[in-house]
C-alpha cells in the first residue's frame, strides 16, 4: 500500500495547501478593501490610497496565478496517480482465482475502483470547504470584535440553523437519489429485455412483452414518484434555507445600520463583514453537501484497501494443491474438495479420479451437482478447498456453455489462443468436419454486424466455431461443458 499512501499524501497535501493559500489571499483582499475604504472615507493621503490599490491588484494577480497553479497541479496529479488504484486492483485480480472474480460484490468493487481518483478529488474539495469555513468564521469574529455579544450570538444561531437545514436537505436528496438509481437500474434492465436479440423468440412465442411492459411501467412509475417526492422535499428545504439566508441578510443590514453600531465600526469594517458573511454562507452550503462525499470516499477507500490486501479472499483455498504427475498425459484428482466462498456446504467432496490422454469421459449429473465447478477446478480456474490435483498434461483447453464471440473474422477467432501459424488447410479441414465451412466469405467472414460484410450466425453455428477453436488447439485435454443432457465431456 506504499504507492496508495504516497498517492493520497500527494493529492491531499498539494490540493489542500494550494486552495488554503488561495483562500488566505482572498481574505487578505477583504482586509485591504477594508483599509482602502477607510482611507478614502477618512481622508488618508493619496500615497496611502494608491498603495492600497497596488496591494489589492498584486493580491488579485497572485490569486489568479495560484488558480492556474492549482489547475496545473491537478493535471499533474491526474497524470501521475489516476490509474494507481485501478492498476493495483487489476494486479490483485491477476492473482485471484475465478471463484472470487465471479462474485457480484467483487465485480462491483472492481467497477468502483475506476471512480476512486475522482472521489479522492471530491474528498479533498470537501476538506478544503471545511477549512475555508473555519478561516472565514475566525475572520468574521475578528471583524465583529467591537460589536455586541448579542449580535455575534444571533449570527451564530442563524448560521447554525442554515447549516442544519442544508445538511438535512442534502441528506434527503442523497437518500432519494440512491433509491431512484436502484429503481432506474431495474426498469433499464426490463427495457433491455424488450429489445435484446436473445429474448426475441420468447417474446414472439410466449408473449413475454406484456408481462415485462407491466413490470417496466411499475418500476418506471415508482422511479417517477421517488423523483417527484425528492423534488418537493428539496424545494421545501431550499425555500426554508433561502428564508434563513434572507433573515441573516436583513439582520446584518438593520443591525449594522443602527447608530450605536455604526459608531463602533467603520464603513470599511461593515463592508468587510457583509462580504465575509456572504462567502461564509456559500461555504456553509458546500460543507453541508460535502458530508456525503467524505463518508462515501472513506467507505470506498476502506473497501478497496481491504480488497487489495485480500487476506479475506483467499481463506479456504488449499496451498500447493497442484503438483506435477509422475505419469505423463494423465490428470489425477486426490480427495478433491471445494466450497464456494462464504458457503456453509461443500459443492464437491472426496473426488478421486484419473483422466488419461486418448480416452473419452462423460460426467453426468443434475443441475447444480457441480459439473461446471469440477471443470473449472481441472482447468485451474478455481482453487480447491482441500485435496490435490496431479497434472501430467502440457496443454488444456475448454468450451463452456457461455462461450463468447468477438467482433473479429472467423480466422482470427479460430486462432485465438492457438498457434498463429496454423495453415488454412488445417483450419478448413476442422470446419468441414464440423459442417461449418459454408460461410459467406470463408475464413475472412466478420463475426459482427458493425461492417457491411459482417454476418450474424445462428447460435448453433457459433457453437460449432467454438468447438473448432478448441479442436485446433491440439491440447492434451479438451473439456466440453455443454448443455447436452446435463453432461460434461472430457476428451
Amino acid at each position: 500500500m506504499r504507492n496508495e499512501k504516497k498517492y493520497n499524501k500527494s493529492i491531499y497535501f498539494t490540493m489542500v495547501f494550494v486552495q488554503t493559500i488561495i483562500h488566505l489571499v482572498v481574505l487578505s483582499e477583504i482586509f485591504l478593501k477594508l483599509f482602502l475604504i477607510d482611507h478614502i472615507v477618512y481622508d488618508a493621503s493619496s500615497k496611502i490610497i494608491i498603495m492600497d490599490f497596488i496591494w489589492i491588484i498584486i493580491l488579485f494577480l497572485l490569486e489568479n496565478i495560484l488558480h492556474i497553479f492549482k489547475q496545473a497541479a491537478k493535471i499533474w496529479i491526474t497524470k501521475q496517480y489516476k490509474d494507481v488504484m485501478p492498476e493495483k486492483i487489476m494486479h490483485v485480480c491477476q492473482k485471484l482465482s475465478l471463484q472470487f472474480l465471479e462474485q457480484q460484490n467483487i465485480q462491483e468493487i472492481i467497477k468502483r475502483s475506476d471512480s476512486y481518483f475522482e472521489k479522492s478529488l471530491e474528498y479533498t474539495d470537501a476538506l478544503v470547504s471545511w477549512l475555508r469555513l473555519v478561516l472565514s468564521s475566525i475572520v468574521l469574529v475578528w471583524f465583529m470584535r467591537n460589536t455586541s455579544f448579542f449580535a455575534i450570538l444571533v449570527m451564530s444561531i442563524l448560521v447554525l440553523v442554515a447549516f442544519v437545514i442544508n445538511l438535512r436537505t442534502t441528506k434527503n436528496t442523497f437518500g432519494f437519489w440512491k433509491r431512484y438509481m436502484e429503481t432506474a437500474r431495474r426498469f433499464n434492465y426490463l427495457s433491455d429485455l424488450q429489445i435484446k436479440r436473445e429474448y426475441a423468440y420468447e417474446r414472439r412465442i410466449y408473449d413475454t412483452s406484456k408481462a415485462m411492459d407491466e413490470r417496466f411501467s411499475k418500476e418506471f412509475d415508482q422511479a417517477a414518484r421517488i423523483n417527484q417526492k425528492s423534488g418537493h422535499t428539496r424545494f421545501r428545504g431550499q425555500i426554508l434555507l433561502e428564508s434563513i439566508l434572507i433573515g441573516i441578510t436583513v439582520f446584518v443590514m438593520f443591525y449594522f445600520a443602527l447608530p450605536n453600531t455604526m459608531e463602533s465600526i467603520t464603513l470599511g469594517t461593515y463592508t468587510a463583514i457583509t462580504e465575509t458573511i456572504a462567502r461564509m454562507l456559500e461555504e456553509l452550503s458546500r460543507c453541508a453537501e460535502s458530508v456525503f462525499p467524505i463518508r462515501e470516499f472513506h467507505g470506498l477507500r476502506t473497501e478497496l484497501i481491504r480488497f487489495v490486501e485480500n487476506d479475506f479472499l483467499e481463506k479456504g483455498s488449499a496451498n500447493n494443491f497442484r503438483a506435477e504427475s509422475p505419469r505423463e498425459n494423465v490428470l489425477s484428482l486426490d480427495n478433491l474438495q471445494f466450497r464456494y466462498y462464504e458457503n456453509n456446504e461443500d459443492t464437491l467432496k472426496g473426488i478421486c479420479f484419473t483422466f488419461e490422454k486418448g480416452k473419452h469421459y462423460g460426467l453426468v449429473g443434475v443441475n447444480g451437482a457441480g459439473k461446471t465447478t469440477l471443470a473449472k477446478l481441472l482447468l485451474d480456474l478455481y482453487k480447491p478447498t482441500n485435496g490435490r490435483i496431479y497434472d501430467g498434461t502440457e496443454k488444456k483447453t475448454a468450451l463452456f456453455q457461455d462461450f463468447q464471440v468477438y467482433p473479429v473474422t472467423v480466422r482470427e477467432y479460430l486462432l485465438m489462443g492457438n498457434d498463429s501459424n496454423l495453415s488454412n488447410a488445417r483450419v478448413s479441414e476442422v470446419l468441414d468436419m464440423l459442417e461449418c465451412s459454408n460461410l459467406k466469405q470463408g475464413l475472412d467472414t466478420p463475426l459482427t454486424l458493425l461492417t457491411e460484410e459482417g454476418t450474424l450466425l445462428s447460435k448453433g453455428q457459433l457453437q460449432r466455431l467454438a468447438i473448432a477453436r478448441a479442436f485446433l488447439s491440439e491440447a492434451d485435454f479438451i473439456l466440453l461443458d455443454v448443455n447436452w443432457c446435463n453432461k460434461i465431456a472430457c476428451i
